[in-house]
């Protein structure tokens, strides 16, 4: 499906967060035109190394609400500044990736929902965020923990549509995306309650997600009845 990358280095970070410009480009694969994706289009700013995996893993581990708050604001800024959020179809509804109660609980903050409000609220043009338009199940084991294959066991299921997302185009917003598992599932879940188009915006993308590609397809394939005409 297509891709927005950022070839930008890992960004820099002394009392606030720094950036500079992103070099975009769209991709897409033969693979992506033969077997569609779940994911009609993805996005991101950073690849999750160096830099910017240390200021994930502080964000989420640590954890920091205010490095969390530093982050999505960049998010925002860039997504306005380089287009990250133009998608192929306006998007009618944004929502986070849920977290779990024991991520919750540990976090005392729920970062995807702290991103994707940032996100709307910095880019006027977007509608307001439904946080609550997926939940998820508590997993028996942290996703961080498992296998790619036992993370898509993990999350099958996993997610729950709470609102009519019939013939909605759903902009899905994630913090790091590593073997799409997680994401794959929420899509998957979204198409088959009748969403027209999923697409996802995050921080930052591992390159492990390109060796879980087709695993992924496989055990999440693009729903028949898809329409994204």
């Amino acid at each position: 499906f297509p891709v927005t990358i950022s070839t930008q280095s890992a960004p820099d970070i002394s009392g606030i967060l720094k950036t500079e410009p992103c070099n975009l480009k769209m991709i897409l694969c033969n693979y992506c035109r033969f077997f569609p994706s779940v994911i009609n289009s993805f996005r991101f700013l950073w690849y999750y190394q160096g830099r910017a995996r240390d200021l994930m893993i502080a964000m989420k581990y640590r954890p920091s609400k205010l490095l969390c708050a530093h982050l999505a604001k960049t998010l925002s800024e860039q997504s306005h500044k380089f287009g990250l959020i133009d998608f192929e179809y306006p998007t009618n509804i944004i929502a986070p990736i849920p977290i779990t109660r024991r991520s919750y609980q540990s976090r005392a903050f729920h970062q995807t929902g702290l991103i994707a409000t940032t996100l709307t609220r910095l880019n006027k043009s977007l509608p307001p965020v439904s946080i609550n338009l997926l939940k998820t199940s508590q997993h028996k084991v942290a996703q961080a923990s498992l296998r790619h294959s036992e993370r898509l066991k993990n999350v099958s299921g996993s997610s729950q549509v709470t609102s009519n997302v019939q013939s909605k185009s759903i902009l899905l917003v994630e913090d790091v995306i590593t073997t799409g598992a997680t994401i794959s599932a929420a899509a998957s879940a979204l198409l088959k309650a009748g969403a027209k188009s999923v697409s996802v915006i995050a921080l930052a993308r591992s390159s492990t997600w390109e060796t879980f590609r087709f695993a992924n397809h496989q055990h999440f394939p693009l729903p028949r009845d898809t329409n994204r005409g």
